[in-house]
């Protein structure tokens, strides 16, 4: 599907090359698709098994899954809460979008995750490459805290910042973030680590 999407004159119109890699940052989740379809290339899998072999498997993540098919088939999935919609479990299945996010994990398997990025794992990335994925590659912004970037797939952060009981922001100098949330309609996820502390 991600190759019948890229190579797709019509998807190509609409998602054009602007510049040169590595002349501006720009969030793009199609360039998270992109580098899946690469890595499908590469591993002549597609995409969901490349990931399930190489990242959930020896993370022991599960429940962790990118078809519809296996969320259905697991009896605690949870259902989306929209404004004035209940998304059942499953109710999302896109395959171009799968490297981009589009996966549904447990709370235990995102725990199991959040533990990789602390503590690392050379059955799914080397030590120089699981450094790089969660430091800062490209400088965002400047918000009141410190400075905010983005490694590979992650934010993160110098300073720490988490609201306190009355909901006022509170900035933690020097107390380093790595973090991502994501969201569809009905779902919401948020991923907190805090390197230096070993807590997620």
């Amino acid at each position: 599907a991600l190759a019948a999407a890229f190579y797709d004159p019509a998807f190509t119109a609409d998602a054009p090359l602007m510049v040169r890699p590595g002349t501006f940052y720009n969030y793009s989740s199609t360039n998270f698709m992109l580098a899946g379809l690469m890595a499908e290339a590469a591993a002549g899998k597609p995409f969901r098994v490349v990931v399930r072999q190489r990242v959930f498997k020896p993370l022991g993540m599960k429940r962790a899954a990118f078809q519809s098919s296996e969320v259905t088939a697991d009896t605690d999935a949870a259902s989306g809460v929209g404004t004035s919609t209940v998304y059942a479990p499953g109710a999302y299945d896109d395959s171009v979008e799968r490297p981009a996010g589009m996966a549904w994990a447990s709370a235990n398997d995102m725990a199991k995750f959040m533990k990789f990025l602390l503590r690392g794992d050379r059955d799914v990335l080397s030590p120089r490459y699981w450094r790089a994925m969660q430091t800062a590659q490209v400088d965002l912004a400047e918000h009141p805290g410190g400075r905010q970037g983005h490694g590979y797939g992650l934010a993160v952060d110098s300073d720490a910042a988490f609201p306190d009981s009355t909901g006022q922001l509170r900035f933690y100098p020097g107390v380093k973030m790595v973090w991502y949330e994501g969201a569809v309609p009905g779902y919401r996820a948020l991923m907190v680590t805090l390197p230096n502390q070993q807590f997620g």
